[in-house]
């Protein structure tokens, strides 16, 4: 293969091949060789082949990699605890994930059932259950349930070692006495992680006026945060703790309007303006990894402009930098699609209508870290046709979840849609289109809707006819006729309390509070 490349100029590499293309560049000292490699998988990695990429970067020393790595098992926490190479993960890459707040999972007491997972390994029970009291100070036993320590103190691994015993009496002492806490310090480390809220925006129940305000479907009561600039048909998207509202009509007009807000001090700044002027456009927060740091990109696509005529253009905004650039065109243009970002940085974007016809059509791009360097999309098809939906549709909502996309509702040009499918995402081997499955319809029929993935649920909010405020959730059902274990197929729909302070939903997000 390298011969190949030595007289041609030319190689062929895939996810299989990889490793011994850079064992081979290392031994014939060819740097750039291995370094195209790595940027290569780095462009492709992904849940599907996260296992071979960290045997890959592990094998190797791979650092680049083995930090993007991290960084997806970071975001798909809760379904890569449950997988086989979980339960391989070195102490030292564990101490380093329990120690990041953004670690993505529902509840602490996930943390802890992935630890008794981790722990339990047969052929490693002593040296691992040695390392438990350093592990047990990663967590946040605050956000624990007395049953969920119990399960744990009870366990062998606990009761076996002395210095568990110790720590697990200093913590229990720590919770459920504070009186005597006095000036000790706390034997566990606190920390952020799951400290994300729903948050709405919309127009208010006692006047016109727009406010934002957090939600919680278990609680009675919302307060609202503060009054927001109206903007009908614009987009949302938060990226950590800060909250960006992008295009849509504003006092009348297409606005190509940027407003930040910062959901943790509520201050409030313009950033720069998209390209051009739009409406009912999809907007999706892209996680992109150049083997240093995590870059946080919102991507807009579609929409409908000033002049009345659905758009294929598509562009990225860099909120570090507070700039725009332009990505290439979609094939056809797409009003009120929806769109969705998956890790391994692709970016899919669902349905619409193009001025003729609804669509069931799905595109998607990869974005690779040399984006933020030269801001041209360069090679060959940038946009790839994957499975199409069962229904054609636009004002839809999607979300990723668990490994899938999940989309919902919309608008066939007859009726509004309850139906909901889930996408499973191209795998080269099995399903190089992905494939799509419905699941259980929502109880409502929706369209230009939000439909936003927590760490346990899904949550279906708004709707374009009244009442527009109502709010769903799928979650596994209670309903003993219903099979168990059958992932998202075996959940159901379930209506929820409506927002207190918000009448109409017109906007909402997930995000660091």
């Amino acid at each position: 293969m390298i011969l190949q490349y030595i007289y041609t100029g030319q190689l062929e590499v895939d996810v299989q091949n990889a490793t011994g293309v850079v064992t081979l560049a290392r031994h014939l000292q060819l740097p750039h060789i291995e370094k195209w490699v790595v940027s290569f998988l780095l462009d492709r990695l992904n849940e599907e082949n996260l296992t071979m990429a960290w045997n890959f970067c592990q094998s190797l020393n791979i650092e680049p990699l083995a930090t993007a790595c991290i960084e997806l098992i970071k975001e798909t926490f809760q379904s890569f605890a449950l997988s086989e190479l979980f339960i391989h993960l070195p102490a030292a890459n564990l101490l380093s994930l329990l120690r990041d707040d953004e670690l993505h999972v529902a509840e602490e007491e996930d943390i802890v059932e992935a630890i008794s997972r981790w722990i339990s390994v047969k052929n490693n029970v002593n040296r691992r259950s040695d390392l438990l009291p350093a592990i047990m100070k990663e967590i946040d036993w605050r956000r624990t349930k007395p049953q969920c320590r119990k399960r744990l103190f009870e366990s062998g691994d606990v009761a076996e070692n002395e210095e568990c015993i110790k720590r697990f009496y200093l913590l229990e002492q720590w919770i459920d006495r504070p009186l005597t806490r006095g000036v000790s310090e706390c034997p566990f480390r606190k920390s952020n992680r799951g400290r994300k809220r729903l948050f709405l925006i919309g127009q208010s129940r006692g006047g016109t006026e727009w406010l934002l305000q957090p939600y919680d479907a278990n609680s009675e009561t919302d307060v609202p945060l503060f009054h927001v600039k109206e903007r009908f048909s614009g987009a949302y998207a938060s990226v950590d703790g800060t909250l960006f509202a992008m295009g849509g009509f504003v006092r009348s007009m297409w606005s190509p309007g940027v407003h930040e807000i910062n959901l943790l001090n509520h201050r409030q700044r313009p950033r720069a303006s998209l390209t051009v002027p739009r409406s009912r456009h999809a907007a999706a927060v892209v996680r992109v990894n150049d083997g240093f740091k995590v870059n946080k990109w919102i991507a807009v696509c579609g929409g409908w402009n000033a002049e009345e005529n659905q758009l294929c253009s598509c562009e990225i905004f860099n909120p570090r930098q507070n700039e725009w650039r332009h990505l290439p065109d979609m094939s056809c243009r797409r009003e009120s699609p929806a769109a969705v970002a998956v890790p391994g940085s692709r970016l899919f974007v669902l349905g619409g209508y193009n001025g003729r016809s609804y669509l069931s059509s799905v595109v998607f791009c990869s974005l690779s870290s040399k984006w933020e360097v030269t801001g041209v999309a360069s090679g060959g098809e940038f946009w790839k046709t994957v499975a199409p939906m069962s229904a054609e549709r636009a004002c839809l909502a999607a979300t990723y979840f668990r490994g899938c996309i999940v989309a919902a509702g919309g608008w066939n040009g007859e009726e509004y849609l309850s139906l909901v499918e889930v996408f499973s995402l191209p795998d080269a081997y099995r399903t190089p289109e992905g494939q799509w499955t419905r699941i259980a319809c929502m109880q409502q029929s929706r369209r230009s809707f939000h439909l936003l993935a927590c760490a346990s649920a899904i949550f279906a909010l708004g709707n374009a006819k009244d009442p527009e405020d109502t709010v769903e959730e799928l979650a596994p059902s209670n309903d003993p006729s219903v099979a168990r274990g059958g992932g998202l197929a075996s959940w159901r729909w379930s209506l929820k309390r409506q927002p207190t302070a918000i009448k109409s939903i017109k906007g909402a997000v997930y995000a660091l509070f």
